[in-house]
């Protein structure tokens, strides 16, 4: 697959670090998957970059790569509660527009299950819209 030549360029050499560790979470060995979240756990825990950032690349990534940075950000948010204001509501609006309920489900948790200290107005009844099959699924699966 060469597409990525024909692509706009990436910002900066973390951008380009960072697409490559999100595009290893959906690697076949499971193994590399830790490491690759491990190694996004350890730039955020070191400030080397942000949720927000991660975030930025949700429309590129399969159903696995998501799931897996839900992962991330969960163990980041109950080390870091005080950072979910910035970016639980966003998150919670890229969820929104998953047809993947157990996707939506991990994201609810994310917000439902961890300390509710630093969390925007809303945040809760949206997770737990996302706990609904039915609510909040996207026209036509999201498909345009």
């Amino acid at each position: 697959n060469t597409t990525y030549l024909h692509s706009e360029l990436l910002a900066s050499f973390l951008d380009a670090a960072l697409l490559y560790l999100i595009r290893i979470l959906d690697y076949p060995d499971v193994d590399i998957r830790f490491l690759a979240s491990n190694a996004c756990f350890t730039l955020l825990e070191r400030g080397v970059t942000t949720p927000q950032a991660l975030l930025k690349q949700w429309d590129g990534m399969n159903a696995t790569q998501k799931e897996m940075l839900v992962s991330v950000l969960s163990s980041f948010s109950f080390k870091h509660p005080e950072s979910r204001s910035a970016w639980i509501s966003p998150l919670l609006d890229l969820a929104k527009m998953e047809v993947h309920l157990n996707l939506r489900r991990s994201v609810a948790h994310l917000v439902l299950g961890g300390i509710a200290t630093g969390l925007p107005p809303g945040a809760l009844q949206a997770a737990k819209d996302l706990q609904d099959p039915r609510s909040n699924v996207p026209p036509n699966g999201g498909l345009e």
